[in-house]
């Protein structure tokens, strides 16, 4: 058995704990990010604001993310 240590956890592999781990990444942090569904999960409901936008560009994700052929959603209500 081999162990690790980390200076964050976190958990959930959606949006904000992707970028909450992304951002401590970029700042030298050691990360352990933790999310209970493979990548390759269907996830019914979940949707990015278009600010999202920006803020993919500035940890430089955005052609990534335009490249893993999500589907687009048009509008939401609340």
């Amino acid at each position: 058995m081999s162990s690790a240590s980390y200076a964050a956890a976190i958990i959930g592999g959606g949006p904000a704990g992707a970028v909450a781990a992304r951002v401590l990444a970029l700042a030298g942090i050691d990360v352990l990010l933790v999310d209970a569904r493979p990548p390759e999960t269907f996830r019914v409901g979940e949707s990015l604001v278009p600010a999202a936008r920006t803020i993919f560009l500035e940890l430089g994700l955005w052609e990534r993310f335009l490249g893993s052929a999500h589907v687009p959603c048009y509008g939401n209500v609340a």
